[in-house]
């Protein structure tokens, strides 16, 4: 009971800060999530990890960009044609399944949650649509899930 009240209480002040507050610390957040990601890797001394989420990180990028600049939509502010899909979804989403699918869900929670943080901080800055948000999610999760194995399974298979 005590989680679901932090959890609605946690809600009701992110819904009530400024949307210029909401917008830096989702552009704040798509540097941290994956500078956090990379020193989960190195406390953990995985260097296998790294370059998984290197592969992620790089197929991700890829495809977004590729993406943005084939699609042309246009912003929710007319900023520009480069609205779909959501560079800032697909990179934290492709750190938050890295950790989810390498570490487990103790990682994978926190950083899914900043994630989707990330994206509603997007739409509430009028830099992305709703539809932007879920395909920047999808190509970072599709991104992590193709290259990244647990972490506990690739020490079963070395050592045995």
């Amino acid at each position: 009971m005590k989680k679901f009240f932090l959890i609605v209480c946690s809600l009701g002040i992110v819904s009530s800060l400024r949307a210029d507050l909401i917008e830096t610390a989702g552009n704040v957040l798509v540097y941290a999530i994956p500078v956090a990601t990379i020193g989960i890797i190195l406390c953990h001394k995985d260097f296998r990890g790294l370059e998984q989420y290197g592969f992620s990180a790089l197929m991700d990028e890829g495809l977004t960009f590729g993406l943005k600049y084939t699609v042309h939509e246009l912003r929710p502010n007319c900023y520009d044609r480069h609205s779909f899909p959501s560079g800032h979804s697909s990179t934290t989403f492709t750190a938050a399944e890295f950790l989810w699918k390498r570490y487990n869900w103790k990682f994978g929670v926190p950083a899914y949650a900043l994630a989707a943080f990330t994206g509603y901080s997007r739409i509430k800055s009028k830099w992305h649509y709703t539809h932007d948000i879920i395909a920047g999610a999808a190509l970072g999760i599709l991104s992590s899930y193709i290259f990244t194995k647990s972490f506990n399974v690739e020490l079963i298979t070395y050592y045995f």
